[in-house]
């Protein structure tokens, strides 16, 4: 009887001790799980719920108060977090998915980067609006066009990193990012849609890549800093309005492709002082160069090309071209000075004689940007924490067995 009851504390110590390390280790475990959930670092969660398309429960977020907005499932992704986008910090995927929807991060104010996951194919419009504090965007292989207002009014974006995938800027793609100086278009673009590079007043420079053949109205549109641009010489058309109030344009050579000039291209460039029209030029359209305050000359060198009766030019500016073609009957008509450049055997040489150094057109296709590819964001179980679990359960083991020993001894010396 004495044996019985001297051996009851021990017995009773061992079962809280096990007690006691279990209950720590599923504390461990279930921390764990939650880092599987939404990566290491994961705080409390806020907010949960479905995003897929139409409220289908393929895809649904947690957003924790790291400000972390963790993306699961599978499929199509549409806005579900509405009310919260001002706590949304970062965005990590967990899952498969093919389309971001409309909006869907849209006034995402403190959002400052983002990686869009392989298997996306179409990010629709305005998907990135008004994210003000966004600087970067990863767009994976396979995505074609920046799409209508993706990232209007972003004014603190300054890289993009596109595909070679890439085909379209959509219209007002970039509004207002004030902070775009270089959009590193992929050579591959075709197509830069109407205003949507308006308003970006970081930009300075600009390359047209080589498979683009006209700039659509209003692309440049309130570009204020924008100083040179560089054609290739598969360019033809310079569309409505494209360059208005680009003050900071001093001068302007054109490729020996080039046709057209469209209405109010170059209005209110008011840094203009010179422009190079090449033989090859068709039509110089209505009010061309309106506004445009310090041009002071002109080099036409097509003979026949047509001139709009309004094309508005300073009545300082010297019209330079050939004599018997349209430009000295414009010169004629509108009592502007006119030089012909095939009798005073001096000004500049015709386009095709230009030397390199003569024009900003590059006939190299530009060279690929570096392409950051967009990975799979899929949480893996944080190491260190891992690596904690297996020791404490280890300790744990260890515990036992030597409660277990410890007893057992104890037992047999009772016993003896």
């Amino acid at each position: 009887m004495y044996s019985k009851l001297k051996f009851k504390p021990f017995l009773s110590l061992a079962l809280v001790l096990m007690m006691v390390i279990s209950l720590f280790s599923i504390n461990i475990i279930s921390a764990n799980a939650q880092e599987n959930i939404g990566g290491a670092g994961m705080g409390i969660i806020v907010a949960e719920g479905k995003c897929g398309f139409a409220g289908t429960d393929k895809a649904y977020w947690i957003l924790d108060t790291t400000g972390k907005l963790t993306i699961l499932g599978v499929g199509d992704i549409e806005k579900g977090w509405s009310g919260y986008e001002s706590q949304i910090k970062s965005v990590v995927f967990e899952g498969k998915f093919t389309i971001i929807g409309p909006r869907t991060f849209e006034y995402c104010t403190a959002l400052e980067s983002i990686t869009i996951p392989e298997g996306v194919t179409d990010i629709q419009h305005r998907a990135f609006g008004d994210c003000t504090n966004l600087t970067s965007v990863t767009i994976p292989r396979g995505v074609s066009t920046i799409t209508q207002e993706l990232f209007e009014n972003c004014t603190s974006l300054t890289t993009v990193n596109m595909p070679d995938s890439m085909r379209t800027i959509g219209p007002y793609a970039f509004k207002n990012c004030t902070a775009l100086k270089n959009p590193n278009l992929p050579e591959y673009v075709t197509t830069i849609s109407y205003n949507a590079f308006e308003g970006c007043t970081g930009l300075t420079s600009f390359t047209v890549p080589p498979n683009i053949q006209n700039i659509d109205e209003r692309v440049f549109l309130n570009c204020t800093n924008l100083k040179s641009i560089t054609f290739h010489d598969s360019f033809t058309t310079i569309g409505e309005n494209a360059f208005e109030n680009c003050t900071s344009l001093t001068d302007i050579t054109l490729p020996d492709s080039f046709r057209t000039i469209q209405d109010c291209a170059f209005k209110g460039c008011t840094g203009l002082k010179s422009i190079d029209i090449p033989s090859s030029t068709l039509f110089i359209l209505n009010l061309a160069f309106e506004d445009c305050t310090s041009l002071d000359s002109i080099y036409i060198y097509s003979p026949k090309c047509y001139i709009d009766t309004h094309l508005s030019i300073p009545e300082h500016t010297t019209i330079y071209g050939y004599t018997g073609s349209t430009a000295e009957l414009f010169a004629k008509d509108n009592n502007r000075k006119f030089v012909a450049l095939d009798l005073v055997g001096s000004g500049k040489p015709e386009t095709n004689d230009k030397t390199e150094s003569d024009t900003t057109v590059d006939s190299k296709p530009q060279p690929k940007p570096d392409q950051i590819i967009a990975g799979s964001n899929t949480s893996t179980t944080s190491p260190q924490t891992g690596d904690a679990s297996v020791i404490y359960l280890c300790i744990m083991m260890a515990l036992i067995s030597a409660c277990v020993s410890a007893l057992t001894f104890k037992l047999k010396a009772t016993k003896e």
